[in-house]
């Protein structure tokens, strides 16, 4: 149970730290690093990753700076960008389905990418094909290296028996 709880804080850590590692954007979506902690947690923590990001996400509307940026709040979650963060949570529910591999990765940024779409629609009041303009295309090919990257952390951990998660 410890060892649960200490794996739990430790990538609910991580996943603030990769949230912090922002880039801005003139489009008001900045580059970050938090799919990269949203893959990992999918691929170590399997059917607990959804308790991290759900640990993260509450932090953040508790008024802690773990959003990116260092924000903070309800608003965060209300405002433009609002969507990716429903969406990573939204996006653990892969660790739940039968698939392996980086198409688990691959699925759970199509969630991110959906969800976050739809925050900038609401939000911004602009049409479809402009938030994919400014939320996907950008970002698209960066978080498809993030899957990869966070598939084959995964498997050579595998490969070399370094256990993270048992």
């Amino acid at each position: 149970m410890s060892k649960k709880l200490s794996l739990l804080g430790l990538f609910t850590a991580f996943l603030i730290v990769t949230a912090w590692i922002k880039i801005p954007t003139p489009f008001g979506v900045p580059f970050t690093l938090q799919v990269f902690g949203i893959i990992l947690s999918i691929y170590f923590l399997k059917k607990d990753a959804w308790k991290v990001v759900l640990i993260y996400v509450m932090l953040g509307m508790l008024g802690l700076p773990v959003f990116a940026g260092f924000n903070a709040g309800i608003a965060t979650i209300l405002g433009p960008t609002g969507g990716y963060i429903i969406g990573f949570l939204l996006a653990t529910v892969v660790a739940f389905l039968p698939f392996e591999g980086i198409l688990r990765g691959i699925l759970a940024l199509i969630i991110i990418y959906v969800s976050g779409v739809l925050g900038l629609i609401m939000r911004l009041d602009i049409n479809l094909i402009k938030a994919i303009q400014i939320g996907v295309l950008p970002f698209i090919v960066f978080d498809v290296i993030k899957v990869v990257l966070g598939y084959y952390t995964y498997v050579l951990t595998k490969k070399y028996n370094i256990e993270i998660v048992k």
